[in-house]
């Protein structure tokens, strides 16, 4: 007779798979989602293809707007400008700015006053960049973005019907960044998507995001939310963004590619998106409460299946007694180590769906280490959390 302890382990881990099949797995699922609603939706309707202006706030990348401006100035797109606002962190951007204005008559600049003081200087950046902007729809890129294809504004222009405000885009780092700092970045895309197909975003990338500026204006722009200096993006789309005036751009097309720096640097942005985080409204909160949530059912999921086996490996019958009966739980037990599996699959897809590198065979076990991996960042926010405060 089989043990009730191994019946009852595989019973709490049975419980926990059907829970991260409708948590985790749905949610990795998101950007194959994402891209199958963005082919199904009906694209050819009139007006698709609205004049588009460009936004690059630009501290200190001189280097980046003259590597990666050009590929945004060849696009594909019959009307659109590019504005860059130069922060005036170093020289060398005004002049990379002329010299790049007199090779594209697209392109303009403008700058943030020097006399700035106490406020998140991207925000502002942006804010002039869009008060700047000759049209009505703003895309807001950054210096060291490149668009995976001269058809990039064309794939968000899709979705700019006269029903939405804001158009959710996938970015993340290029080819040659670490799959570490790849992965925590999909994490974030996976759960913006899944907040946006939803009913609600909560969260984006400023690397690829689309917005109305008379939506942006007339609802106050970041007024709310001058008291901290991080946010420019998610924080912006958990305050603007309803039940239905939010759509996804999900393709290879639409996707975008930062240049990786250094681990430094993605760190630091983790860390002020983590502190951002602690300002989202409630709906923003408990969705990434869940996605904690979904974690803790991995721990229990992986702890019951390996007691389980030990158990078993411990009380395994001569076979000459090995019974019908144990037969089955052995089997139930061989059929659980499939999630992993499934995971794996459900990701890839999502992966696919923009293009991104293979990363789904280490998600399972990046799962387990997360929370370990996340602590720096978790400390790391708590203690410089005034350093986003307004002064």
């Amino acid at each position: 007779m089989t043990d009730s302890s191994y019946i009852l382990l595989l019973s709490l881990c049975s419980a926990s798979v059907i829970l991260l099949l409708a948590t985790r797995l749905r949610d990795c699922l998101m950007l194959a989602r994402a891209r199958r609603r963005y082919e199904t939706d009906d694209l050819s309707g009139p007006g698709r293809a609205p004049a588009i202006s460009v936004i690059i706030p630009s501290g200190g990348q001189a280097e980046a707007l003259e590597t990666n401006l050009p590929a945004i100035m060849a696009q594909e797109y019959p009307f659109f400008e590019v504005v860059v606002v130069d922060e005036q962190t170093e020289s060398d951007t005004a002049d990379a700015l002329k010299r790049l204005t007199a090779k594209f008559p697209q392109l303009r600049h403008t700058f943030v006053p020097p006399s700035v003081r106490f406020i998140g200087r991207q925000k502002l950046a942006i804010t002039l960049g869009i008060k700047a902007a000759k049209h009505e729809w703003v895309v807001l890129t950054r210096p060291d973005c490149t668009p995976a294809s001269p058809r990039w504004l064309m794939g968000l222009s899709a979705k700019m019907s006269e029903d939405k405000d804001i158009i959710v885009g996938y970015a993340n780092y290029d080819a040659y960044a670490p799959t570490g700092v790849v992965v925590p970045r999909l994490r974030r895309a996976l759960l913006a998507f899944a907040a946006a197909l939803g009913g609600r975003a909560v969260d984006a990338d400023a690397c690829n995001l689309a917005l109305r500026k008379s939506y942006f204006l007339t609802q106050g722009g970041y007024a709310s939310q001058l008291s901290f200096t991080c946010g420019e993006d998610g924080l912006l789309v958990d305050r603007l963004s309803t039940g239905t005036n939010t759509a996804v751009a999900c393709n290879p097309e639409t996707t975008v590619w930062q240049s990786f720096s250094s681990r430094h640097e993605s760190r630091k942005a983790r860390v002020a998106h983590r502190v951002a985080g602690r300002h989202l409204r409630l709906r923003g909160k408990l969705l990434r409460l869940r996605w904690g949530t979904a974690s803790l059912l991995t721990y229990t999921y992986t702890a019951t299946w390996l007691a389980a086996v030990a158990l078993r490996a411990l009380r395994f019958p001569p076979i000459e007694a090995y019974s019908g009966q144990e037969i089955a739980f052995d089997a139930w037990a061989a059929i659980l180590l499939a999630y992993p599996v499934a995971e794996a699959y459900a990701l890839r897809r999502s992966t696919q769906a923009v293009d991104e590198r293979p990363v789904s065979a280490r998600l399972f076990f990046d799962d387990l280490w997360q929370p370990v991996a996340t602590l720096g960042i978790k400390l790391n926010a708590w203690l410089s959390r005034n350093d986003y405060k307004r002064q």
